[in-house]
């Protein structure tokens, strides 16, 4: 029996860059737009937020790999994505998806322009892993709605940390073998407590 995981696994892997078409690179682009716009709205919304995060992560060191949105300070790469992840997301004003009751480009991009300040790739690259994270991202979550968030949990947590693995496997050249247990392993460490609706950002 073939799991929905392995079939996404092997989608990501096949996937190349000139499967795109011109609308779906020129849109891939637009949602990068956006996740700039958004992630400087949360910055001047959030600020309180954003400051005590920002001291948390740069007090915990670690290798300057790659800087985090709109700032040129480095830290660790997961540590940068974290923080650019919590920009992106600081305002609620980045994209989302009906079906898949949450928020896509916040985890995707965030991880997808982080890692590639580590890796030698191209924008091209980079954009085909924008769309396997935003298909991994759908297809997870809206095949769980809307039960997932019935039972408290939201997928921009969930599923966007499978999501997140599936970029940065593909990013890294990883065989089918690979995106699958990069995406098991995300699985395990998704959380994204729906409590954040009725607290905001006093979580």
């Amino acid at each position: 029996m073939i799991h929905c995981s392995e079939i996404l696994s092997e989608f990501a892997y096949n996937l190349k860059f000139t499967d795109l078409s011109d609308e779906v690179v020129d849109t891939t682009k637009r949602y990068i737009a956006d996740y700039y716009a958004a992630s400087f709205a949360g910055i001047k919304v959030n600020v309180t937020f954003n400051d005590a995060v920002i001291d948390v992560i740069t007090e915990m060191g670690g290798k300057q790999e790659c800087d985090y949105i709109f700032s040129d300070v480095r830290l660790p790469a997961a540590n940068a994505a974290f923080l650019s992840a919590c920009m992106a997301h600081g305002a609620d004003m980045d994209d989302g998806n009906r079906k898949a009751m949450g928020h896509v480009g916040a985890h995707v991009i965030s991880t997808a322009l982080t890692l590639c300040q580590t890796l030698d790739v191209s924008g091209e690259d980079v954009i085909t892993a924008i769309n396997v994270g935003y298909e991994v991202y759908n297809r997870v979550a809206a095949a769980v709605q809307p039960g997932l968030v019935h039972r408290g949990f939201h997928s921009t947590g969930t599923a966007g940390a499978i999501a997140c693995g599936a970029v940065a496997a593909k990013l890294m050249g990883m065989d089918k073998e690979g995106i699958y247990n990069t995406m098991a392993l995300s699985a395990i460490q998704a959380s994204g407590l729906i409590i954040i609706a009725e607290s905001g950002q006093s979580c």
